[in-house]
Formats: C-alpha cells, sequence, structure tokens
C-alpha cells in the first residue's frame, strides 16, 4: 500500500499513518515498519528514510517537512517497509508490506488552511499503465465558494506525462472543455470558470490515465474547506463480476460522450 501526501494550491497537506491492524482477526504481524517517502522525477522513483516506526504507534507527516524537490508534482507517498530500499528506483517496491484485506489498511490524508482541515481515509494501489477514467462530480458548491476538480495518479514506472481529460454536462451529454492531467501526480482543475448550474452534473472522462477523483472546495474567505472523492462505477455493483460491470457502464458512457467543438 502506498499512502498519498498531497499539495492542493497554496494549503498544507497532511498524512498519519498508524502501525497497528484495523481488524483483530487477519493480522499477526506486530514488527516495526520503516517508513519512506517516494517521489518521482519522471524518470526515477526516489525513497527517503523518514522513521522506524513501532509497531502500536502512529507517525505524521506534512508537505511542510518535505522538499520542493519531493512535491514537484504536487504528490509524494509514505511507504511502509520491512527492507531498507534503495534510493533510486526503476519501478515502484512491491512488498506486501500489511497482512490485513478487509478493511484495508488505510491513512488519514489531509488538507488544511489556518482556519479549518479536511481529511479522507485513504490508500492506494498503482494503477495499470493503460487504463481509463469515468467519474460523474456531484460535489459543486454555489455561492461564494471555490470548486476544483483534483485527480491523483499513482503507477509502477515514474514517469509524469500528461493525458488528456475530458469534461462534459452529463444531462445534455454536450462536450465543454479539455484539461490535461498528469501521471504520478495531483492535478488541480478549477471548475468555477465554466459556470455550472445547481442542476447540472458534470461528467470527466479519460481513455487513458486511471485517477482517483476529488472534489475539492473553498470558501473565499478561507474558513471552510470541502473534500470528497468519487467511487469507480464497481463499487456501486454487488454481485457477480464487478470489474466487467464497470467495463460496460465505461463502455456505455464513452460511446455517448461525443466531443464536438463546435457544439
Amino acid at each position: 500500500m502506498f499512502y498519498p501526501i498531497l499539495k492542493v494550491l497554496e494549503y498544507e497537506g497532511w498524512t498519519n499513518l498508524s502501525n497497528y491492524a484495523p481488524n483483530n482477526w487477519e493480522s499477526t504481524d506486530t514488527g516495526s515498519k520503516i517508513i519512506y517517502v517516494l517521489w518521482s522525477d519522471g524518470n526515477q522513483w526516489h525513497s527517503k528514510e523518514l522513521t522506524s516506526l513501532e509497531y502500536g504507534r502512529s507517525f505524521s507527516v506534512s508537505t511542510n517537512d518535505l522538499s520542493e524537490e519531493m512535491l514537484q508534482n504536487n504528490l509524494a507517498f509514505l511507504y511502509p517497509s520491512t527492507v531498507r530500499l534503495p534510493a533510486l528506483m526503476d519501478s515502484l517496491p512491491s512488498e506486501k508490506n500489511w497482512l490485513t484485506h478487509v478493511p484495508a489498511w488505510r491513512a488519514t490524508v489531509g488538507i488544511k488552511s489556518e482556519m479549518a482541515q479536511v481529511s479522507y481515509q485513504g490508500e492506494m494501489e498503482p494503477f495499470p499503465e493503460k487504463a481509463s477514467l469515468l467519474t460523474f462530480h456531484p460535489f459543486l458548491q454555489f455561492g461564494d465558494f471555490d470548486n476544483y476538480l483534483v485527480t491523483i495518479n499513482l503507477q509502477n514506472s515514474p514517469g509524469t506525462g500528461s493525458s488528456e481529460l475530458e469534461i462534459f454536462n452529463s444531462s445534455q451529454k454536450t462536450f465543454i472543455d479539455s484539461k490535461h492531467i498528469k501521471r504520478n501526480s495531483a492535478t488541480v482543475i478549477p471548475l468555477n470558470d465554466y459556470s455550472f448550474k445547481p442542476t447540472d452534473l458534470p461528467v470527466f472522462i479519460n481513455k487513458e490515465i486511471s485517477a482517483i477523483p476529488f472534489g475539492f472546495g473553498r470558501t473565499r474567505n478561507g474558513q471552510l474547506l470541502s473534500l470528497e472523492h468519487t467511487h469507480p462505477p464497481a463499487s456501486f455493483v454487488l454481485h457477480g463480476n464487478r470489474m466487467a460491470a464497470q467495463s460496460g457502464i465505461k463502455a456505455s458512457w464513452f460511446k455517448k460522450l461525443l466531443r464536438n467543438e463546435n457544439h
């Protein structure tokens, strides 16, 4: 598992990771873990040892603790290991660092300002090199709010190349705009520019890169922040082959959402 540390706009990101199991029936591992921070320079993965975390203890790190180099893609990762990692790697380490499966072993990942903070419970496994993204965005807030889409991507290879993200209005199935999202990075896309209405439901697609999509919002006076991620289509399928169902849902919407820049 890999645990993101997010740099979003001017805000401080922080991640709290605990070395004790989320259940009491799967894990018998009570050993300490070496906590590394990992980041990509586009050509290789870098690692730096931060601490040794004993069983039963927690460790917190923020973007203020990391260098500008580590945050060049607005995203770094905590990685717990039982072995020493090289400083440079051509791909991510693949050690199974925890022994539990349900629930997943999660960290608390957050963003904070001087007046507010938000967080979620999360973890990441690398996405396939070739994947796709379909996400609807019901988290728009109106009035004195700035709205953003934030995507985070993690892949085994260290490349940080970008791919086009298409933005549609799902109710009219009309193309609105396109932006680029980066691999092994956090990408922030302002949404207020598009003047969405409360009755609109934006949808975002990318046929080359998958990512975790978040709705991030802030009041312009800085007193309130909000952060919520959407869920992949498979999470709404209860039985049967969930991934096949997800592929079918994506294929159906990809056929409906056709780009027409003359509209």
